[in-house]
């Protein structure tokens, strides 16, 4: 099978644990990239959940992070996924986007 390129893009509801990616099969996420889309500053938290686990304080990598308005935060570092490995958001609003770039095996 091919290795294949993908960008998924959610918009979590505000104050709601969110599954904003799953890992079909093996999979490298190459960037995350957070977008707040309104003037007001909130925050926000993303986790990784090992096989669909629940959300637990263990799993953020990114925990009440504040984002400007109007601004863009970016995460380079790769991140190797198993199939039903999870990648999750929490947002203080419903106007910060996410888009999650992946290599699928």
């Amino acid at each position: 099978m091919a290795d294949t390129l993908k960008v998924v893009e959610s918009t979590p509801s505000a104050t709601t644990v969110t599954d904003i990616y799953t890992a079909a099969s093996a999979a490298v996420v190459t960037l995350v990239r957070v977008c707040n889309t309104s003037n007001t500053v909130t925050t926000y938290r993303m986790s990784v959940a090992i096989a669909g686990a629940g959300d637990a304080i263990g799993q953020y990598f990114v925990y009440e992070r504040p984002i400007n308005g109007y601004d863009t935060h970016e995460y380079a570092a790769p991140m190797n996924l198993a199939s039903t490995d999870k990648i999750r958001a929490y947002v203080g609003n419903n106007t910060v986007n996410f888009f999650v770039h992946t290599l699928e095996t």
